[in-house]
C-alpha cells in the first residue's frame, strides 16, 4: 500500500459530481492530463510513498496535535489524518477508489499558512520515536515532502488530492 498526492486544477472539477470525476474525467487521459498538474513524485525532493511512514505520521499528529488550540499544529491533522482531511469534491463517497482527500486551493492556502507557522522539528522527532527503525534524515525528508506539497499547491493556487491504495 502507498500514499500518493497530486496537485490538480481544482476549478476543472468543482462543478462535477464525484461519480463523473472518478469514472469519466479521471478515466479520459486527455482530460486527466489537463486536470493533474504535478504528482508528488515530481516535487523537489521527491516523494516517499510509504504507507507505514504515513501511518506513523498520523499517529504523531493524532497523539500530540489534533486536540490543540494551536492552528499550526491542528493544520497537520487536516493534511494527514483521514477523518480531518477535507474532501471538498466528495471523492470518499466511493471508498473503493482510495481517495482520502480532495482539497480546494482556498483550503490549501489556509493549511499552508498554518503549517508554515509550526516548527517541524517536534513532528520529525515524534516520527523517529514512533517508527523506531526510521533514521532522522528519512523522517525529516518525509515531513518536508508534505510541507513542499502544500506550499507548492498554495503558490500555484492549485488543489490537492491524496490517494491511499
Amino acid at each position: 500500500m502507498q500514499i500518493t498526492a497530486d496537485l490538480i486544477r481544482y476549478e476543472k472539477l468543482v462543478d462535477k459530481s464525484s461519480e463523473v470525476i472518478l469514472f469519466d474525467l479521471f478515466e479520459d487521459d486527455d482530460i486527466a492530463d489537463d486536470v493533474f498538474v504535478l504528482g508528488g513524485h515530481e516535487l523537489a525532493g521527491g516523494w516517499g510513498n510509504s504507507a507505514s511512514l504515513w501511518g506513523c505520521l498520523c499517529d504523531c499528529c493524532e497523539g500530540q496535535w489534533v486536540h490543540t488550540e494551536n492552528r499550526a499544529k491542528h493544520a497537520w491533522g487536516r493534511l494527514v489524518l483521514p477523518y480531518m482531511m477535507p474532501d471538498e469534491l466528495n471523492l470518499r463517497s466511493f471508498p473503493d477508489e482510495g481517495f482520502i482527500a480532495s482539497i480546494s486551493p482556498v483550503t490549501v492556502t489556509e493549511i499552508a499558512a498554518d503549517i508554515n507557522l509550526a516548527s517541524v522539528d517536534e513532528l520529525v522527532n515524534c516520527l523517529v520515536k514512533t517508527c523506531r527503525d526510521v533514521p532522522l534524515v528519512t523522517a525529516s525528508n518525509y515531513v518536508a515532502q508534505w510541507v513542499t506539497l502544500i506550499n507548492e499547491a498554495a503558490q500555484q493556487q492549485l488543489g490537492v488530492i491524496i490517494h491511499l491504495g
